[in-house]
């Protein structure tokens, strides 16, 4: 028996150089997602509109930031936070809020330099949206 199979071995061999199979050509093919059979939607998270400065003056003491905007259209806000720019690329937050739409931020300094400010939305998943930066304050 072990001759026979020796025989047939040799024969699969054979054939097998004959046909041309040649493992090193076999593929296979992958995707790299699976199909759960879960729709999941994205979720792009809006930051706040229209962002004001309107009755912000010069103190003795600095900048008095009076600070409004157009609420985020996204769902489940926590908060709003407010950061302070200068020419420098220094930034700072300066206050944070909750679902409110606007903010006073007293004696931020004297900076002839000025300060511009953005808004960011921030979700109770944590997914935040930066605003537009406003125009230079100077005092």
């Amino acid at each position: 028996m072990t001759g026979l199979r020796r025989g047939l071995l040799l024969i699969a061999a054979v054939l097998t150089v004959l046909v041309g199979f040649n493992p090193s050509t076999a593929s296979a093919a992958f995707t790299d997602h699976a199909d759960l059979g879960v729709s999941v939607g994205t979720l792009r998270v809006a930051a706040p509109t229209n962002l004001s400065t309107a009755g912000s003056v010069c103190t003795s003491d600095g900048l008095e930031l009076h600070l409004s905007w157009t609420k985020s259209s996204t769902d489940r806000v926590a908060s709003y936070r407010v950061r302070a720019y200068t020419v420098f690329g220094i930034n700072l937050t300066v206050g944070t809020v909750g679902a409110t739409t606007s903010n006073v931020v007293a004696d931020l300094g004297r900076n002839s330099f000025g300060y511009s400010f953005t808004v960011t939305t921030v979700t109770s998943y944590g997914w935040t949206a930066e605003s537009a930066q406003t125009a230079t304050i100077r005092c």
